[in-house]
């Protein structure tokens, strides 16, 4: 994995100065939060080495990185375990979101559009220095995303994706396009499969809509550097006015010389390199400032077990500031 990233990190302190942060850095327009659009953000409750979808973070168990191997193991296992779960689903897209939802571990990453909701959750578990990152980025449109998904539901014995070709990736994904593959989809396709993509889920489910959330789907296949170098010259790299123009195409030759391979994939260069970090000392006083302003467990979570932590909690600090003002 490349080098742990720097970060320009920016202290908060409550929320007035974060939201006055995050416009000032964000759109450069401090009056204005609702000027934010096509920016996303997601909140950690410490200062992760990388940030990693779930799929590849380590096993606490044993210390090890399994679950990437077996991440077609774990699809076809929570299917067969639990079916019901998933009857409402109608794509492969539809399922791993799901399973997403159910912490699952899985190559999805969790977004928001609402800075607030990415600060409760930097804030509201963890005794280490929290932080909120972001990024600028337009949503892909879920056709891509689904055929992404579909290719994955289809894997069968490619859980390490060794050998794996850009030709049986190409063979795999002619149904998915429903016509003859041109020179010019194989050059999308080869774009799509290689980067990750931000898209907006089926708000279907009342936790996405709540928190305002979206999914970073992180790169199917990396390709081998080596190999590409060596065919840096192939149409595969060309601009799409150049294959189109050319005679011979893309052979299949050219595309089984270009393999792919998987590996634990760090999704730090999609966000910014700026930063906001909440000291630990400070995120209980932030929640109880988020409150002020909507945002807390039973606003952030529909499920009733949340709902009645927060009336729980809610009664506690109300019984506490009674006593504090001798109220009966």
């Amino acid at each position: 994995m490349e080098p742990k990233r720097k970060y320009k990190a920016i202290p908060i302190t409550s929320v007035e100065e974060y939201v006055k942060k995050i416009n000032e850095v964000c759109r450069n327009n401090p009056n204005d939060l609702e000027s934010i659009d096509d920016v996303w953000f997601r909140g950690e409750p410490e200062c992760y080495d990388y940030v990693l979808p779930s799929l590849y973070r380590i096993n606490a168990d044993d210390g090890s990185i399994d679950f990437v191997a077996y991440e077609k193991m774990l699809y076809d296992n929570a299917l067969q375990y639990y079916p019901k779960l998933f009857e409402q689903c109608e794509t492969p897209l539809d399922k791993l979101v799901t399973m997403q939802h159910f912490l699952l571990p899985t190559r999805l990453l969790d977004v928001t559009k609402n800075p607030l909701v990415a600060l409760y959750f930097a804030c509201e578990k963890g005794e280490e220095t929290s932080r909120v990152l972001f990024t600028k980025r337009y949503t892909q449109s879920n056709w891509v995303v689904e055929r992404l998904a579909m290719l994955l539901d289809q894997m069968g014995g490619w859980s390490d994706f060794h050998g794996i070709t850009f030709s049986s990736v190409v063979e795999h994904l002619k149904y998915a396009y429903n016509k003859s593959i041109s020179d010019i989809d194989k050059f999308t396709i080869y774009k799509n499969i290689t980067k990750s993509h931000l898209f907006l889920p089926k708000y279907d489910n009342d936790r996405i809509k709540h928190q305002q959330g979206a999914l970073i789907f992180s790169a199917l296949f990396s390709a081998d550097d080596k190999q590409l170098d060596e065919y840096n010259d192939s149409l595969l790299r060309a601009e799409p006015k150049r294959i189109s123009e050319s005679k011979g195409g893309i052979s299949d030759d050219d595309m089984n010389k270009i393999g792919f391979y998987k590996k634990p994939l760090c999704l730090d260069e999609l966000f910014a390199d700026t930063i906001f970090t909440i000291d630990k000392e400070r995120k209980g006083e932030i929640i109880r400032e988020l409150n002020n302003y909507g945002v807390n467990e039973a606003t952030v979570y529909p499920e009733p077990e949340h709902q009645m932590q927060y009336v729980k909690r809610y009664c506690i600090s109300k019984k506490e500031l009674y006593k504090k003002l001798n109220v009966r």
